[in-house]
């Protein structure tokens, strides 16, 4: 069992924090194993880059080698003879995929028909050639079938940086291989992309299961990090939001700031260095690796939407224009609908249906943020203000959505007040006031025991928001909800005082 070309890039300096995704893999090849049927065959873990595809694919791939189990995984990203359509690269990739399933493909009528269509192909005889790719195929079902039955045991199928894949090779694959084996119910597919893969087929996109791999928290952080660098996880995870080659990389600036001053990197030095660590996080990692594919002006344009936690046309148009200018000064509605859609083509923006609006990559957007934050604060607090303004305009406007632009607003208000130095419990006050203020504006109680429409979207939605609750001290991370359930019992209490006047007077 191989792996066809691995990936170049660097591997995490070992493997945690993915066991739910192990076992989630495990748990269906054992069902397959005795003879059950596993309806969604396609796992498909996707997430920006560095967020761990490859290592889990690799962790994956030597579980499975280890119980003995058929499998091969390719990469797309590291195989010129795939990044295109061709019978060439149709007959190269089974043969490899064949041959990581198991050594004896040469002896086997898979390997003589691969034999009989290089001799074509040598030869000059390309269309006949072509016709054989069909017989080819048809052999290389039969191959990996009496494989798996030869062995009682299922085959998996590993498909690394699928974004990397040749469009047409990949939908071929999915027509004469991916489809047919998985029908089989003795083959599971894995894959690893960037944005959840758009399969072609009904009957292989209905049995796909997108798997988002999500950032490490501290805990795990601590694990991943070289045991003398584990307490400083939560320092780190507040710099890379948990990203975790954006954790190796902060240890990796860390042991040249110890070999430059000669001595350890401690909590306390955080301060000191948050600025540096987070400059080369942004330069040295987000920017040409998990940016590379990023146009330049679409590159200058996250840094300041990075600030806005969901954004829309309006949203963006606003903020370019204003923070950004070239290219983008000038221009119409339209043309902002096409920098949406680039933004979308380069896997780090999705809608969010949620939140009514275009989100950048989690990670990305926090580390971004924090970047403008602490070397161009007050570009920082300008775009923070710009965004208040709009919030504050759509609150008024748009009632249909006023509970998350309140909190929206809110949010950059708390973001203005940190980085003007505030403490967090005068941010809390503020916040208080600011709530209390759109209660009493936008969410009248009319009669008693009838909650106002919208606040209980409202109280919920603040209840949920750990990125603004962690402006707020410690022990009061509920005074927002508070004020609401505050707001509610007093004028419920009005409410029934007047209607006793009432009674009184009748």
């Amino acid at each position: 069992m191989k792996r066809i070309a691995l990936m170049t890039v660097a591997p995490l300096e070992k493997f945690v924090g993915r066991e739910k995704q192990i076992n989630l893999v495990e748990e269906r090849i054992s069902i397959i194993r005795y003879g059950g049927s596993v309806f969604q065959a396609v796992i498909n873990f996707h997430g920006v880059v560095g967020i761990g595809k490859t290592t889990l694919l690799r962790e994956l791939e030597k579980r499975i080698r280890e119980e003995g189990l058929p499998c091969t995984c390719v990469d797309f990203a590291a195989k010129d003879t795939w990044k295109a359509l061709s019978p060439q690269s149709q007959v190269r990739l089974l043969e490899g995929i064949a041959h990581g399933f198991c050594d004896g493909v040469g002896d086997s009528a898979l390997g003589e028909e691969i034999a009989h269509f290089d001799r074509l192909w040598d030869t000059g005889q390309q269309p006949e050639a072509e016709a054989q790719v069909e017989t080819v195929v048809e052999e290389f079902l039969d191959y990996v079938k009496h494989l798996t039955t030869e062995q009682d045991a299922p085959a998996v199928l590993l498909l690394d940086t699928l974004e990397r894949a040749d469009r047409e090779l990949l939908d071929w694959l999915e027509d004469t291989v991916i489809s047919p084996l998985i029908r089989t119910d003795r083959v599971l597919v894995v894959v690893a992309s960037r944005a959840p893969h758009r399969w072609k087929r009904f009957e292989v996109r209905r049995r796909a299961d997108q798997q988002r791999l999500k950032p490490f928290d501290e805990e795990i952080t601590g694990k991943q990090l070289p045991p003398r660098y584990s307490p400083l996880a939560p320092q780190v995870v507040r710099i890379t939001a948990g990203h975790p080659f954006g954790n190796i990389h902060v240890i990796h600036s860390i042991r040249q700031i110890e070999e430059k001053v000669g001595r350890s990197f401690e909590q306390a030095d955080f301060e000191e260095y948050k600025k540096r660590l987070v400059q080369e996080l942004v330069d040295q990692l987000i920017e040409p690796v998990v940016m590379r594919d990023v146009p330049a002006e679409i590159k200058r344009a996250y840094r300041v939407v990075a600030l806005a936690r969901h954004f829309d046309v309006n949203v963006l148009r606003r903020l370019l224009t204003g923070f950004v200018e070239e290219p983008f000064a000038g221009k119409s509605a339209a043309y902002f609908l096409g920098v949406v859609g680039t933004m979308v083509k380069t896997t780090l923006v999705e809608w969010d249906s949620g939140r009514r609006g275009y989100v950048l990559d989690d990670t990305i957007r926090r580390m971004l943020a924090l970047n403008v934050k602490l070397t161009s604060e007050e570009r920082y607090k300008d775009i923070n203000r710009e965004l208040i303004r709009l919030y504050e305009e759509w609150i008024e406007r748009v009632p249909e959505n006023r509970s998350g632009f309140i909190i929206e607003r809110l949010y950059h208000e708390a973001c203005l007040q940190n980085v003007e130095g505030a403490e967090a419990e005068t941010v809390a006050e503020r916040l208080c006031d600011l709530l209390r203020e759109y209660l009493q504006q936008y969410y009248p109680v009319e009669e008693k025991g009838k909650m106002p429409h919208g606040v209980t979207t409202l109280k919920e939605e603040l209840s949920k928001d750990y990125e603004l609750l962690r402006f707020l001290p410690q022990g009061r991370e509920d005074c927002l909800t508070q004020i609401i359930e505050e707001a509610i019992n007093h004028k419920y209490q009005q409410l029934a005082v007047a209607s006793g006047h009432r009674g009184g007077q009748g």
